[in-house]
């Protein structure tokens, strides 16, 4: 009777034994897989390195003075190449440059009230709702909030209470408009004070649309904004509205939209501008003198892209004369990317404007 209880609890015991060892095995092959994952989002579509160094001047205009936003318009002039681009601070215009001959080909007024022109800080261009149609939609983030650097909590009082973003449909380059007429833009309102969200006020100059969604639930029109907090970038969030809350607004409309801290960008930096290349495949974000490429595949998220690892080249910035700080950044037609510079001292200056072609091995 000894020997064969003896024999049953060396058998209960060999048996926990394997079921131990299996379970470390499998958590060790989920870590392995995760590990692989990661590694794999790393090296599915990232550039190598950059090259064909391209530099556009543009003649000293004081609009310019202080470029904050810059996106690339499938529109032409004359065959050349045309970006919408525009300086931070109190604005109500925005303008459709050649970049390649330095020439404003249009300025367009839009139709805000004064005391929510601001401080116009980042711009998108991308679809208008989720049917990926061939109409593309103009984003303005007026999200400047400098003194909501000092809000910790959701009890501050420095700083806008709401910021803002406008949505209007491009409007066509070569088309006349009346000088004294306004465009009228759809305004999505953001108030931070809610619950989720780690402060009451927050500062953003980063605004980009997806072009294309995923299989997770992202559709194309969803809007992302960075929040920017210089002292205390433990509080900087990836935000997302999502496209149901913004597609039907109608031009002239006002309307307070829910969004949603999503995540947080894996980099630690203050970021300046991002955007996302029309394949909806590579997503660029910047600080004050580096940009940083995030890949992303068709079954992810844009904040499990942006929580991932960024690729391993980054983007570091040349600074030229009369330049300042770097808070644009677009993609042209890829594999192509440009950025611009505020002008030193806020003057207006010769403003150059620098394309660079990403590789890939």
């Amino acid at each position: 009777m000894q020997v064969f209880t003896r024999f049953v609890v060396l058998f209960f015991f060999v048996h926990e034994l394997n079921l131990v060892s299996s379970a470390n095995r499998t958590r060790g092959t989920k870590r392995q897989l995760r590990s692989t994952q990661k590694v794999q989002q790393q090296s599915t579509f990232c550039p190598s390195g950059r090259g064909g160094e391209l530099v556009y001047t543009l003649k000293p205009f004081q609009r310019f003075a202080e470029v904050s936003y810059m996106a690339y318009s499938t529109q032409t002039r004359k065959g050349k190449s045309v970006v919408w681009m525009g300086s931070d601070g109190f604005q109500n215009s925005i303008s459709a440059v050649n970049i390649e001959d330095g020439k404003i080909i249009n300025t367009f007024k839009l139709d805000v009230p004064p005391q929510a022109q601001g401080d116009w800080e980042s711009m998108s261009i991308g679809p208008c709702d989720d049917s990926k149609g061939t109409k593309s939609c103009i984003y303005i983030g007026n999200m400047g909030n400098n003194l909501a650097d000092f809000c910790h909590d959701q009890n501050c009082q420095t700083g806008r209470p709401l910021v803002y973003i406008y949505k209007l449909e491009e409007p066509d380059i070569n088309a006349f408009y009346d000088l004294n007429s306004s465009l009228q833009v759809a305004t999505l309102v953001i108030n931070f004070k809610k619950s989720g969200f780690p402060t009451n006020r927050a500062n953003s100059e980063s605004l980009f649309v997806d072009h294309v969604g995923d299989e997770a639930g992202g559709k194309a029109g969803d809007l992302y904004f960075i929040t920017k907090f210089e002292t205390r970038r433990d509080l900087q969030r990836v935000v997302k509205i999502s496209v149901d809350s913004h597609e039907n607004l109608s031009p002239g409309s006002s309307s307070n939209v829910p969004f949603a801290a999503v995540g947080k960008v894996s980099q630690d930096a203050t970021w300046t501008d991002a955007t996302m290349n029309r394949k909806g495949n590579l997503i660029a974000v910047r600080s004050w003198n580096k940009i940083f490429f995030y890949p992303r595949d068709e079954s992810q998220t844009v904040e499990d892209a942006l929580g991932g690892m960024a690729c391993p080249f980054v983007s570091s910035t040349v600074m030229r004369k009369s330049q300042d700080q770097f808070e644009s950044v677009t993609f042209m037609p890829f594999p192509y990317y440009a950025e611009a510079s505020e002008c030193l001292n806020k003057k207006a200056c010769e403003l150059t404007i620098t394309r660079y072609e990403l590789s890939f091995d």
